[in-house]
């Protein structure tokens, strides 16, 4: 066995690190996975995967309880013209953008 497959995809997260642990009063729930990936969800804003280069810009500014507030889509890779950003991830008051080694909120 390896692991939780996400999505049905090829992507594994590995073994969790952590039990199933709550946020904000118990609104919000997330785990942390071996590939440093955690899921975050609630009722509202359903499941989501925040991987390790995202989950670091969002804890910079506060993770869960910063600007942001919580994940509400899977990251996403912009198509090829999208001004160098690799990696894009919305949350519930902005965004979280990689440009190469930059990030942008």
């Amino acid at each position: 066995m390896s692991g939780c497959p996400l999505r049905g995809g090829s992507l594994t997260l590995g073994y969790p690190l952590t039990d199933e642990q709550t946020a904000l009063g118990g609104v919000a729930h997330f785990a942390d996975f071996e590939d440093k990936t955690s899921i975050w969800w609630t009722l509202v804003t359903g499941a989501h995967e925040v991987p390790e280069s995202i989950g670091a810009a969002w804890k910079e500014i506060g993770a869960h309880l910063g600007n942001l507030g919580l994940p509400i889509s899977a990251p996403e890779q912009p198509a090829p013209n999208s001004a160098n950003i690799t990696l894009l991830q919305k949350f519930q008051y902005g965004n979280v953008k990689l440009e190469g080694d930059l990030k942008a909120y």
